[in-house]
């Protein structure tokens, strides 16, 4: 009997076929420089759905507008990726070093073979990752997560959040990357290269190295200090 990883390829197409699922596979030439060639990317809208986080987001000032969503598999991992992007028309900090226009923050869900969530992936502090084993659900399989103000980055919680739309990704993916997005744009098309080695979401540039080791060290000495920089003692981190 083939394992995951032998049929993943062949599952995907005829998935894809029978339910007209959004397929951006990499057979032969992948959909984006960036996605590995054992990657399928897939814009599978109820299973997304299935397992969409709610986010609350009753004390903010700026409201998301919409999940920006894919699923991702690889015949590399024994986990589906559920990928989503919080997508903020802008993030208001507390200086212009903190404030940017547009945000997108991420939570990413590995969904194992049988469909239960094996672990959850998101931004804990400034676009460093914290991961969950397993978080307070809603129905079973929508992670509850809080939005922290003003930089929108999450920590647990207990509360139901709202219930925000889901859009696909592949609409927006290259864009934003042509924009200035600062992501590395392989933790988005390889979401697992996150957890597994990175550690955060930040592009490999020098801006981007910068930037994760800056938000790092402030961390560290938020927490070593009880100082509040960036929001730090509502990270999870």
């Amino acid at each position: 009997m083939p394992g995951r990883r032998e049929f993943l390829s062949e599952a995907a197409t005829a998935v894809a076929t029978a339910t007209g699922v959004t397929t951006l596979s990499s057979t032969a030439t992948a959909a984006y420089e960036s996605q590995p060639d054992y990657v399928t990317i897939s814009y599978d809208e109820d299973w997304l759905a299935t397992y969409k986080p709610y986010v609350v987001t009753r004390h903010l000032d700026i409201k998301p507008t919409a999940w920006y969503a894919w699923r991702v598999d690889s015949t590399e991992q024994d986990t589906s990726m559920a990928v989503y992007y919080c997508y903020y028309v802008t993030q208001e900090g507390v200086t212009s070093a903190d404030s940017h226009p547009l945000d997108r923050e991420p939570v990413m869900l590995e969904i194992n073979e049988v469909g239960d969530i094996d672990a959850i992936h998101v931004d804990g502090y400034h676009y460093l990752n914290k991961t969950y084993p397993t978080l307070e659900t809603s129905g079973e399989t929508h992670p509850l997560v809080h939005s922290v103000k003003p930089w929108h980055f999450y920590r647990a919680t207990t509360e139901v959040g709202e219930d925000i739309q889901l859009e696909d990704l592949s609409d927006r993916f290259e864009p934003w990357l042509t924009n200035g997005w600062s992501v590395y744009p392989e933790a988005v098309t390889n979401p697992w290269i996150v957890p597994q080695q990175r550690g955060h979401y930040w592009d490999e540039g020098l801006t981007g190295a910068y930037n994760a080791q800056r938000w790092e060290a402030l961390l560290g000495i938020s927490k070593m200090f009880r100082l509040n920089i960036g929001g730090a003692q509502e990270a999870d981190l």
